[in-house]
């Protein structure tokens, strides 16, 4: 991983510390070897978590060598995770775990469970699936099953937004033609009374969903466009959009940029405050910069974090065909304010999938990893990209259920 003002380095140094921690030794002695506990810690820390599953089975020492080697360096960066959908009607899933740097493949065979036209909700981890009958969600990591069925809203819609914002519901835009708003917004409470609730419709600048960029933070939805940067923030408890405002915030930059995507950010409790947006520079023909800032509401205030290395920009928003880079997306799933880490990757091209991780103060190292599900992707299938902070127990859950 690189640092954008820095040489490269090493990113992670569990293993130094585990070095400076002398456990009390555990032994273990197959034939004439023997291995210390704390020598396994230093190799377990290693190892990608999936394979921690079968490694802690082995016997009762390994489990307590898995479990200190976890409780010593817990594993909290999300993963990602891409579902492909293969024409006609199969499923496969992979996920990059970013402790050791590995993709895998789903270690068993799924269910052809998730429909051609399910969505990303504003988490960036949630799948929707909504129908002229039906509205369900898929929130489980490896979208193994679909529940919370609910009646669909009362427009009939082809690509809205959909988010859990707090306690609510919201489905904004996407409406068809033939309906009277193609703006309007609907709200329902969460285990209420089921009802959906007509608010104020959105702004008519975001006129297409599919050129809009979405996040959630401090219980309120954001909406952007992604080439102006235009954004509003709506408050489901009072059913209101606020004022059309600007993604660069409240002091313009010598950069002129051209295209947005927007995540979110948390605080020391794990509550998401604040925006994190990405800019590309420059002309779409002609990108200057990548970068990093984060955004707070209602102040505009912005506190840059870095820019992306040149050398992965370049190849960011290189297209195979050769037309500029169109869409940028931004997925994240952070549970503490101490250390965040972002997936960035084109939309239109995702060979390269990229990283950045950010510490506690504002330090912005950058990483890429191929794409494994590139190389032999037809045309017709369809990659749906989540982004989850699973830990050790959910993913041993999964890989015992085969």
């Amino acid at each position: 991983m690189t640092d954008a003002t820095e040489p490269s380095k090493k990113l992670s140094t569990d293993a130094d510390v585990i070095g400076q921690r002398r456990s009390q030794p555990v032994e273990i002695n197959s034939g004439n070897a023997m291995l210390h506990g704390d020598v396994l810690e230093t190799i377990f820390i290693q190892l990608p978590t999936i394979d921690l599953v079968s490694t802690s089975s082995v016997s009762t020492a390994w489990n307590h060598s898995v479990n200190s080697s976890l409780a010593l360096s817990p594993r909290r960066l999300p993963f990602l995770f891409i579902h492909q959908l293969k024409f006609p009607n199969s499923v496969s899933t992979h996920f990059f775990d970013p402790h050791s740097r590995s993709w895998h493949l789903l270690p068993f065979h799924r269910a052809n469970n998730i429909p051609r036209n399910s969505k990303v909700c504003t988490d960036s981890a949630t799948l929707f699936n909504l129908t002229p009958s039906f509205l369900t969600f898929s929130s489980d990591p490896f979208h193994l099953s679909w529940n919370n069925t609910l009646s669909p809203p009362l427009l009939w819609r082809s690509d809205p937004v959909v988010g859990f914002v707090g306690s609510d519901l919201v489905v904004a835009g996407g409406v068809y033609d033939f309906e009277d708003d193609p703006f309007g917004v609907e709200v329902l409470r969460v285990n209420g009374d089921g009802i959906w609730r007509r608010c104020q419709s959105m702004p008519s600048e975001f006129n297409c969903s599919l050129f809009l960029t979405t996040t959630v933070v401090d219980d309120k939805l954001w909406v952007a466009e992604k080439n102006s940067g235009l954004f509003s923030v709506f408050n489901p408890i009072t059913g209101n959009w606020g004022h059309l405002e600007n993604l660069t915030g409240e002091h313009r930059s010598t950069t002129d940029f051209f295209l947005f995507a927007i995540s979110y950010g948390c605080d020391s409790s794990g509550k998401n405050t604040y925006a994190v947006v990405l800019g590309v520079g420059g002309r779409s023909k002609d990108v200057s910069e990548i970068r990093l800032w984060k955004l707070n509401y209602p102040s505009m205030k912005r506190k840059d974090i870095g820019t992306m290395p040149p050398e992965m920009t370049s190849k960011l928003v290189t297209n195979q065909d050769g037309s500029p880079v169109s869409s940028i997306e931004i997925l994240t799933s952070s549970t503490t304010g101490v250390e965040e880490f972002f997936y960035v990757y084109n939309a239109s091209n995702p060979q390269e999938i990229f990283m950045c991780r950010v510490n506690g103060v504002n330090r912005c190292e950058w990483e890429s990893t191929p794409n494994p599900l590139m190389e032999n992707r037809s045309a017709k299938d369809r990659l749906i990209f989540t982004c989850f902070s699973i830990d050790y127990d959910e993913l041993r859950s999964v890989v015992n259920r085969r």
